[in-house]
């Protein structure tokens, strides 16, 4: 890293929100079903995967311009 310059790690996590109806049996056989929404990390569902940016003070993408730490004037 050159001199005063900040380097930082942002991960974007890939996410699957899945809305239907939803059927949930427990171990003793009791059934409930209902409607409902769930979002959860989904990893290479759909081709979507989580990414990892390396970001410094000079970094144009919009991902580490969004996540600079406090106090970190990037460019």
């Amino acid at each position: 890293m050159p001199p005063g310059q900040t380097a930082w790690l942002a991960r974007a996590l890939a996410y699957k929100t899945v809305t239907g109806t939803w059927t949930i049996t427990n171990d003793l056989g009791v059934t409930w079903t209902g409607q409902g929404t769930s979002t959860k990390v989904g990893e290479g569902i759909d081709g979507v995967h989580s990414i990892l940016a390396k970001c410094t003070t000079d970094s144009t993408e919009p991902g580490c311009k969004a996540t600079a730490p406090a106090g970190t004037a990037v460019k």
